[in-house]
């Protein structure tokens, strides 16, 4: 018999450890089914969104199935990219989700103010576990950095410049700061770094169990990717979050860590250095702190994965091969789905005009 398919919407193959990270997770947990991920048309009734910061941006890309679940999503906060068009908070309801489960406490009150009914369990990939626990290098600190260039205050190269101040002031104090790569975008940055700095660059990046068996092994980490951030909590690691959007605070507060979090537009390596110290003076309570609340998510997400897929299994019988009225009515509606990406475009536009302005101003 062949395996029943669900649409899976999430960021896959572009290289990206914590997207491809979530699509693993994915599979795993909703082993029954066989996610495929969604390219323009729904190949079956049920759709997943299975993870990533995919509120209200890729519902306006996506056409609503009839059977539609959201699995550790993150909402976009307005305090970033400014208020979203009406037209874009009404898309996501068109979904009409059977369960939403959002990755932290912000994104919740976000869609609780859309009027759209969501409940906290964490990201998907805390369910991810290194080969061990607890045997870490004293000395290692893990470092990432990179981002799609929209950060708070707009100023990439000032994020790269003190990472690399941060890099050096470690070695003085004795620490031996190791690079790790999330994305292929980051590695001519990272290369730069470790270059002008001497420090090395993990190299087996792209193998997500050798990334958290890495991390597990640190004394810390330092990160801005926030992928870097839910590996660390996964692996009981505490962290220092560099925040270049609200999505990294909103998961630092999440598990404890919302004091150990510095936005990029305030971002000093003195401060990170100060922040770092403070962390390891408090290890012992932070790395409780950090385990009960990854253990209290990890339970959350398997209770919510059980749920959905009893809630699956409870659907009429004719759930999974979408009938040609259904496809045609997703062909029709296809202007609306154009529509809905432009506007979403513009928006996207709008902040990176504005970010640039912003920088500007503080150059003068």
């Amino acid at each position: 018999m062949e395996q029943r398919k669900i649409n899976y919407v999430g960021w896959v193959d572009h290289y990206n450890v914590g997207d491809e990270a979530l699509f693993m997770v994915n599979k795993r947990i909703f082993g029954p089914y066989q996610l495929v991920p969604y390219k323009g048309k729904n190949l079956s009734k049920i759709t997943l969104f299975g993870g990533g910061t995919l509120f209200p941006g890729w519902t306006a890309a996506i056409m609503p199935n009839r059977y539609n679940y959201a699995y550790g999503i993150g909402v976009r906060n307005p305090s970033f990219w400014g208020t979203f068009y009406p037209v874009m908070i009404e898309q996501i309801k068109r979904f009409n989700f059977r369960y939403v489960g959002v990755r932290g406490t912000t994104s919740k009150k976000l869609l609780d103010a859309w009027g759209i009914n969501s409940i906290v369990v964490g990201d998907p990939c805390l369910l991810l576990e290194p080969a061990h626990y607890g045997e870490k290098e004293d000395a290692r600190i893990g470092i990432n950095v990179g981002s799609d260039g929209l950060v708070w205050g707009g100023n990439e190269e000032n994020v790269f410049a003190e990472i690399a101040k941060t890099c050096r002031l470690l070695k003085k104090e004795g620490y031996h700061p190791v690079l790790i790569p999330f994305n292929k975008d980051d590695l001519p940055h990272i290369s730069i770094i470790s270059r002008t700095t001497n420090t090395e660059v993990f190299g087996c990046w792209t193998d997500i169990q050798k990334v958290l068996n890495f991390i597990a092994s640190c004394h810390l980490l330092i990160g801005e990717r926030l992928h870097s951030l839910v590996f660390s909590a996964a692996t009981y690691t505490p962290f220092i979050s560099i925040e270049y959007r609200p999505k990294c605070r909103d998961f630092a507060e999440t598990v404890g860590f919302g004091n150990y979090n510095l936005r990029t537009d305030r971002l000093v390596a003195e401060r990170v250095i100060a922040m770092l110290n403070d962390l390891s003076n408090n290890l012992s309570g932070m790395g409780k702190r950090l385990r009960e609340n990854v253990e209290m998510y990890r339970r959350e997400l398997r209770i919510l994965a059980k749920c959905i897929k009893r809630d699956i299994e409870s659907l009429q019988d004719d759930k999974w091969i979408p009938s040609s009225l259904e496809k045609a009515k997703w062909y029709l509606n296809i202007h609306r789905r154009i529509l809905l990406s432009e506007l979403y475009r513009i928006k996207r536009h709008q902040l990176q005009t504005s970010l640039k302005l912003h920088r500007a101003s503080d150059l003068e």
